[in-house]
């Protein structure tokens, strides 16, 4: 603010003297590269962006053009680009002094090589009682599965999966909280793993042991999520989106408080689905092989779906089927419109 008296102009900064939690909440507002350099404004600054709520990592800022010339380097130039940015996460991990954070969202294309850096930032994120964690180590320059990053269960207090004790009660697994582990997963809201090689006993661990987790996405896993369960109408989830994990064969939703529920994937799988009173959007795409029928080629079968979804039909107000090359077969008479079906 300028005060003009005597001929002279006197500049008041008014915004260094709020209090802290105000500073605070503003610089969480900025993306985090900005909310850095805000340190250099004077000392009252120097330290208030360490204690941001807002962690997203978007390589964008930190790798400039690098970031949008990744395809086109050398292969040593993008070891390079990936030790910068686990660089630049692990300093501000280290770094930062607020008791709390609300996203810790992490963005790149890094793998198994990386791994205890990364352990380091789940520990840190569930220290800071994170309410939205996304892990999105996505393959823009891995061409297979090979440096997934395997999820670190000792995080949760266990050695190995097979630790994993089933309560009949609900879930098939023992509590989070009683852990001889420190974990601090409950207040989490949003989780969401992208090429991270978790099992379906370790999401039903986290699903259980979550009391406000409401969102779930897992995004090209790797070979350990084979079956999943989600069972239990005490479990807050209330939308569940599994994509491209190619070695699942089976999802049981039963007794659950979903609303929605999507799958992608690259085979047929066994879906189980029985009292989901709330569900009421459902996206099922099954990439089917293709086959013979009538002399004609097709991908997939409309009964399919319609099958896995019998026990919840006539509920849905939003179902999405892939159905490009489909066939009706059986006693199912449909009329195919679209590459898509949307039922509202």
């Amino acid at each position: 603010m300028m005060n003009s008296k005597g001929g002279e102009c006197n500049l008041v900064d008014r915004i260094s003297k709020l209090p802290e939690e105000i500073l605070v909440t503003i610089v969480s507002l900025l993306p985090l590269k900005e909310a850095g350099a805000t340190s250099i404004l004077s000392k009252r600054w120097q330290y208030v962006w360490a204690s941001t709520v807002t962690l997203d990592f978007d390589p964008k800022h930190e790798l400039g053009e690098h970031y949008c010339r990744l395809l086109r380097v050398e292969p040593e130039q993008k070891d390079l680009l990936r030790q910068r940015y686990v660089d630049w996460v692990n300093t501000v991990v280290e770094q930062h002094r607020g008791p709390v954070i609300e996203q810790f969202r992490a963005y790149f294309d890094i793998d198994g090589h990386f791994t205890s850096s990364i352990d380091k930032w789940i520990q840190f994120a569930m220290n800071k009682r994170v309410q939205i964690l996304e892990l999105v180590f996505c393959n823009e320059l891995r061409s297979n599965y090979k440096d997934v990053y395997p999820f670190p269960v000792q995080l949760l207090g266990l050695q190995n999966d097979s630790t994993l004790k089933l309560n009949p009660t609900h879930s098939d697994i023992s509590s989070l909280h009683s852990s001889r582990y420190n974990v601090g997963f409950k207040f989490l809201r949003v989780l969401y793993f992208n090429y991270v090689d978790v099992s379906g006993k370790v999401l039903e661990y986290l699903l259980s042991n979550c009391p406000v987790l409401e969102r779930l996405k897992v995004d090209s896993a790797n070979n350990k999520l084979v079956n999943l369960r989600v069972v239990g109408s005490s479990m807050a989830l209330k939308y569940l989106d599994i994509q491209f994990c190619f070695a699942l064969r089976s999802i049981e939703i039963r007794d659950a408080n979903l609303v929605s529920f999507m799958y992608v994937g690259g085979r047929h799988i066994n879906l189980l689905l029985s009292n989901v009173p709330l569900l009421v959007e459902v996206c099922v795409n099954e990439r089917i092989k293709p086959f013979l029928f009538e002399g004609r080629i097709y991908y997939r079968s409309i009964q399919l779906p319609f099958t896995q979804l019998s026990c919840c039909l006539s509920q849905l107000e939003v179902l999405m089927l892939p159905i490009d090359g489909a066939v009706s077969i059986c006693n199912y008479n449909l009329l195919v419109f679209f590459s898509s079906v949307f039922v509202m």
